[in-house]
């Protein structure tokens, strides 16, 4: 059983400023939680029992968040007599999985993230979450769950996750190729034989972006090492379709009806945080669609 899961969460977000000049990326709040409590949480409902978070701009509130228990706010709770709010600031750092750290003291991309966790991840296959992408599903952590039963059934050495997008948007996504698709429980999944790193439309094997989810076996590790370096970065996409050119096999699941948003862009940040209160907060799901309906009416 897979058990390990890295979190890259080391970039600067730059099209997130000026938030970004005093909060990393991972830590803007979606609702009244931090987008990486949302990644966290949807691991650990997925059995992660340890987590390695990849920090680099500001990753000392990533710690701080996730290391300490904030003393003095607690003591002026307790003297209030609010332990229910003391006991909901605990739940924030998770009793089932341990958290641990490591600084990406170099920009090199995700795989690059990926390498500094190679020290813990022994001979096991492990999970990438990105910090930045967050999944909205109704069965939260499922969508890894399945993803493991896809890598550990058909014996992949990369699973990957893939959403269909308009085809005149595929320019800004990986997208794969697929020789086959089936259904496997319930699950749809394609047997990869391409992996293109933002295609224009017209050159891209298909309409499936990879979402920000990965599973990876450890033989992925070297093909990461030797990874061409493209605009700085150690490229992912070529370590895997070199892989694919080896003979490795590697899957992906659809994302099916679950939503997947990248909260690096003011666009996507916008979206998660509607689909969020919309999705996870029912009880704002009648006064956001009232107001939503309102703006729209009286748009210019």
């Amino acid at each position: 059983m897979i058990r390990k899961a890295i979190i890259p969460a080391a970039g600067y977000g730059t099209r997130l400023l000026p938030i970004t000049k005093i909060l990393p990326k991972v830590m803007i709040p979606l609702l009244t939680k931090p987008a990486l409590q949302y990644i966290v949480e949807e691991l650990v409902s997925a059995g992660i029992s340890e987590i390695l978070i990849v920090i680099g701009w500001k990753g000392d509130i990533i710690q701080e968040y996730y290391q300490r228990d904030p003393v003095e706010m607690i003591d002026w709770l307790r003297a209030r007599g609010r332990e229910d709010l003391i006991t909901y600031i605990k739940s924030i750092i998770p009793k089932e999985s341990r958290i641990m750290f490591k600084i990406q003291e170099v920009l090199d991309g995700l795989a690059g993230a990926i390498l500094r966790g190679s020290y813990f991840l022994q001979s096991e296959s492990f999970v990438v979450s990105l910090g930045d992408n967050v999944i909205i599903e109704e069965n939260v952590g499922s969508l890894i769950r399945d993803m493991i039963k896809v890598h550990e059934t058909c014996n992949s050495a990369v699973t990957l996750c893939v959403a269909e997008v308009p085809k005149k948007e595929v320019s800004k996504f990986g997208v794969i190729g697929f020789s086959k698709s089936f259904e496997m429980n319930g699950i749809k999944v394609y047997e990869v034989t391409k992996v293109v790193e933002k295609p224009p439309p017209d050159k891209a094997p298909s309409n499936l972006a990879i979402v920000g989810r990965y599973i990876l076996s450890t033989d992925s590790l070297k093909y990461l090492r030797n990874a061409p370096i493209v605009k700085g970065e150690l490229s992912e996409t070529d370590a895997f379709q070199n892989m694919i050119n080896d003979g490795y096999k590697v899957f992906a699941v659809n994302i099916g009806n679950r939503h997947w948003h990248d909260i690096g862009s003011p666009e996507g940040y916008i979206k998660a945080f509607l689909d969020i209160a919309i999705n996870y907060e029912k009880h704002l799901k009648p006064i956001i669609r009232n107001w939503l309906q309102d703006k729209i009416l009286n748009l210019d």
